[in-house]
Formats: C-alpha cells, structure tokens, sequence
C-alpha cells in the first residue's frame, strides 16, 4: 500500500513536471470604451433635426406593420427597409456617432423580427429579434440624451 502512494505521488510529479507551464494570473486587457464627445448646441441640434421627420416616418411605418397580416407585410417591411437606408445617409457629428449606430441597430433588429415572423419562423426566434431591437431602441435613448444634455 505505502508503494502504491509513493508510486502515485512520482507519477503526479514526473506528469506535474512534464510539458510547459501555463502562466497563472496574466491580466487580460480590457478595452475601455472612449467618452462619446459632448455634442455642441449647433452639432446636437442639426442631428436632431434631421432625425426627427425620419424617427416620426419610422414609427408610423412600425405601426403599421405591427397592425398588418404576415402575408401583406412585404410592402410594410419594404418600407421600413428603405427608411433604415436613409437614416444611414444622414451626416453624422463625431458626438452622435453611438447614438446613429444604437438607431441603425434598432432598425435592423425590428426589420429582422418582422422578416422571422414572415418566415414563420418560431414565435422564441422573433421574440428574441424584437427584444433585441427593444434594447437598441433604450441605448438610442441614453445617447440620445446626452446629446440633448438631459
């Protein structure tokens, strides 16, 4: 029995032993996002206006597309779709990039929902495009805010 011990610590050791060691507790870099810049009067300002007829275009279409039958949603969908394109065309300050990219994503996110739907794809897959878009739609809000300083 001693034998057995003995032999199985040397096998632990010569195995313990054998090949490189992994370094233990090697700090991984974080990325830290950068501020967004404050946006000035004049730059948040012209953002806003420019988004406002866009942002009133697009909830008018999401309504309507919330209110039609998945066989008629190709026009509502198509719609949307180009809504989104011109949202991306909007010049962009330097302080309102995080919030074109959080609308950008929102719209792509409600887009996709409405297109699993159409593809009757399972009521989890378009929860999950729809649920996603809605936490887009909140990031929107916080820079949105901060641009409006509020």
């Amino acid at each position: 029995m001693k034998r057995l011990i003995i032999l199985a610590v040397l096998v632990m050791l010569v195995v313990g032993c054998s090949g490189e060691a992994e370094p233990v507790g090697t700090p991984v870099p974080i990325n830290t996002p950068e501020p967004t810049p404050t946006c000035s009067e004049r730059d948040g300002g012209k953002y806003v206006e420019q988004l406002s007829d866009i942002v009133m275009e697009w909830d008018d279409a999401t309504s309507i597309a919330h209110s039609t039958g998945r066989g008629n949603l190709p026009g509502p969908v198509g719609e949307l779709q180009r809504i989104r394109r011109e949202t991306l065309k909007i010049e962009v300050p330097e302080c309102a990039e995080s919030a074109q990219v959080s609308l950008a994503v929102y719209m792509e996110f409600t887009i996709d929902g409405f297109l699993a739907f159409m593809r009757q794809e399972s009521d989890s897959a378009v929860d999950s495009e729809f649920e996603n878009a809605s936490i887009s739609f909140d990031l929107y809000i916080e820079e949105m805010d901060k641009i409006l300083g509020e």
